[in-house]
């Protein structure tokens, strides 16, 4: 401990310690003659305190010099620490990390929603950067410089997915932020090794998914781009901005698997897969309602029982129905959105027309059935064009009660018929058949 004298008439009386690491200072003040105020300061001056020095504490220690019975100290100095900078560091709610769930309007938690993944589109913020602080240097008791240490900057790696623009991060393309703690980067392809279920949580990206794994039952997986899954979809959903491929099968689900483009997987049972493309089963389709441009599944065994297919131009099936007759329904020339068009405008012909009264009301429902009529017109027009290349193959067997359909004509086989292919005749205007 370092100690210094104080001086004052010549009284010993006040002795001052300063602390090993020079942030503190105590006075002690002894029994002995009275002295003056003046001599703690005194004693402050020859120690070398200069820094942090408490006028109050000194105030109330000095006057108690006038009693010569006095025998007390106090911590009359304190050092200022230096305040070590920060590090630079990312902010943004996107880098936040799985959830437990999340939770709902009502503040119920959806155990389904866990935000493994965080979507993001092109152009969108991801985070803005925290640059480091230099920090504030300190002052011991006797005011030597305690130099701040200054933060470091952040040395996350940026990946070609991330560009740099005026202190913030911004996605270069649409998929998902991937964050370690090297990297920080957007995929567009997100490869997930494992399950979709409770442990993932849904799955969501605006670039494309490659599910190693199921997607279980109650869970799905969407993405602007294409969903590739490795086993089944049993009792999820897939929704694809692009195509869907399942590698094995599409299994009980009323909505199972929708795809702006195309639609492959193995088999499917109970299931509803809605392509904006092509549908193709590798093995048979059994229970389920299918929808597409084309279909084809004439590959393993080929089979199509109890099931809806609406294609617009074609289908290809190795075999249609079972023996014991079980309904089976094939719709070709299908126009389905179309139709829902024409249904919407004329929900709203009628609303117009119920809504207002007068001449003015009454324009307004004419020009609403003005566009219905037109659309009408326009549909059974395209229906014509449709029907005019739309056929359904038949590559095996044909089962008597299979259910054909072209547009609104309808034929039901009587008897078995085997390799044939069916087309409407507009000059006949009904289905006919061919051999194949």
């Amino acid at each position: 401990m370092d100690a210094a004298r104080g001086r004052c008439d010549g009284v010993g009386r006040i002795h001052v310690s300063i602390a090993p690491d020079g942030m503190t200072a105590t006075a002690r003040i002894a029994p002995g003659p009275v002295a003056l105020p003046a001599a703690l300061g005194e004693a402050l001056a020859a120690a070398g305190v200069v820094h942090g020095v408490d006028e109050a504490a000194c105030r109330s220690l000095a006057a108690r010099l006038a009693d010569p019975s006095t025998d007390a100290s106090a911590q009359i100095a304190v050092g200022a620490a230096p305040q070590h900078g920060r590090d630079g560091c990312l902010e943004g709610t996107l880098l936040e990390g799985q959830r437990v769930g999340r939770p709902d309007h009502l503040g119920n938690i959806d155990y389904h929603e866990r935000d493994l993944l965080h979507p993001i589109a092109a152009d969108a913020k991801i985070a803005r950067v925290v640059p480091p602080t230099d920090g504030v240097d300190g002052r011991d008791v006797r005011g030597r410089r305690l130099p701040a240490r200054p933060g470091k900057a952040h040395r996350q790696r940026l990946g070609a997915g991330v560009r740099l623009t005026e202190g913030a991060l911004f996605a270069a393309v649409d998929g998902v932020v991937l964050a370690t703690d090297r990297l920080l980067d957007v995929v567009q392809l997100y490869s997930h090794n494992g399950d979709v279920d409770y442990r993932s949580g849904n799955l969501h990206s605006k670039g494309s998914l490659l599910i190693q794994g199921d997607v279980t039952e109650g869970f799905s997986a969407t993405a602007d781009g294409d969903v590739v899954v490795g086993g089944v979809v049993q009792g999820g959903g897939v929704r694809a901005g692009g195509s869907a491929h399942v590698g094995k099968g599409v299994l009980g689900h009323d909505d199972a698997v929708r795809a702006g483009a195309d639609i492959t997987c193995h088999h499917a049972t109970a299931a509803r897969l809605v392509a904006g493309r092509d549908i193709a089963v590798a093995d048979q389709v059994a229970d389920s309602q299918l929808q597409a441009q084309s279909m084809r599944i004439v590959d393993g065994r080929g089979s199509v029982r109890g099931s809806e297919l609406r294609a617009r131009d074609r289908i290809e099936v190795g075999t249609a129905g079972s023996p014991a007759g079980t309904t089976t329904t094939l719709i070709v020339g299908d126009l389905l959105q179309e139709r829902a068009e024409l249904a919407r405008r004329t929900l709203a012909a009628a609303r117009a027309e119920r809504a207002e009264r007068g001449r003015k009301g009454v324009r307004a429902a004419v020009r609403a059935g003005d566009a219905e009529l037109q659309l009408q017109l326009t549909l059974r027009a395209r229906q014509r064009e449709i029907l005019r290349a739309a056929e359904i193959l038949i590559l095996g067997v044909c089962h008597q009660g299979v259910v054909l359909r072209f547009g609104d004509a309808e034929l039901r086989p009587t008897e078995d018929l085997r390799a044939v292919r069916f087309r409407f005749d507009l000059r006949l205007d009904s289905i006919v058949r061919e051999r194949l």
